[in-house]
């Protein structure tokens, strides 16, 4: 649930540059404004719909454990702020969390950034081995490199003075 808006920020941040103009009233009849990016909104209906999701499945967990009205009010408060914005910008939380989750199932399981980089590089090794170095063919037949030859491999134990 989370995870999903989590990476739907790459399409919040093309719109951190645009604002759009928000007006209330206040108790005493004030009239302020208030400026945000798209990007922000969408952030608010993102967050708006996972703490009503989280709400709902905790009714759902522990049912005789909470007042459930009371939770079923505030999860379809949170629903209604962020249809209401939703709708003003012409954004869906639902479609953008459905293109992400279509963009997951595109993904590669070797592209899993949590996993290891060694194994990484050994799959990918082992998957495209690398053609031998003709350098290394010549070597071979070569005369042995000498210990002062700066072309050939320098011992470790020669530059620390051993």
């Amino acid at each position: 649930m989370t995870q999903e808006t989590v990476m739907i920020t790459d399409d919040i941040r093309k719109f951190e540059e645009e604002n759009i103009r928000i007006e209330y009233y206040t108790l005493d009849g004030k009239h302020p404004e208030l400026y945000m990016c798209p990007g922000d909104l969408m952030m608010i209906c993102n967050v708006l719909h996972d703490y009503a999701s989280l709400l709902e499945e905790l009714l759902k967990s522990f049912p005789e454990q909470l007042p459930q009205f009371l939770y079923e009010y505030h999860a379809g408060r949170c629903r209604k702020i962020q249809y209401k914005i939703e709708n003003e910008m012409g954004y869906s939380t639902e479609k953008a969390i459905e293109k992400c989750r279509k963009r997951q199932g595109r993904m590669h399981k070797d592209d899993d950034v949590g996993e290891d980089a060694m194994v990484l590089a050994v799959r990918r090794r082992r998957e495209h081995p690398a053609p031998p170095a003709k350098d290394q063919e010549h070597n071979e037949t070569s005369k042995p490199v000498s210990k002062g030859d700066v072309t050939g491999q320098i011992n470790l134990l020669d530059l620390l003075g051993r």
